[in-house]
């Protein structure tokens, strides 16, 4: 350490000796025992369960205003029906339960133009 260092450290003690002789001794000004704290903890965990057991037991007896649910029967999952079923029944969905046959005309399908048919009405009549 040069002299410069060790005049700046000299300094530094002098404030901190100052400053330590100014501080007062930290001593336990308080009535209470040193064991105070978990006895606060105690009180505060015993009063938490004397709560919670009396939700229990009010909510067990029946909660003064509280409605049971009528009992509902069981719907088995295979009778069961969404409400919103009735969407899923288009106009035309009796067009689409069968898959047609291909190479096959209906009767239909078959059936003269409105102008063929008045010809061979005309032509049966005149024969």
């Amino acid at each position: 350490m040069d002299s410069n260092d060790r005049d700046l450290y000299e300094a530094f003690a002098a404030v901190r000796r100052g400053e330590q002789a100014r501080i007062p001794a930290f001593t336990r000004t308080s009535p209470n025992p040193p064991n105070d704290g978990f006895r606060g903890r105690l009180v505060a965990i015993t009063a938490c369960l004397a709560v919670m057991i009396a939700a229990a037991v009010w909510l067990a007896s029946g909660a003064p205003g509280r409605r049971q649910r009528p009992q509902q029967a069981t719907v088995s999952l295979a009778n069961w029906k969404p409400p919103t079923d009735f969407l899923l029944e288009t106009p035309g969905r009796e067009l689409l339960q069968d898959v047609p046959a291909l190479g096959e005309w209906s009767a239909v399908a078959v059936a003269p133009h409105p102008v063929e048919r008045r010809r061979r009405s005309a032509k049966k009549v005149s024969h």
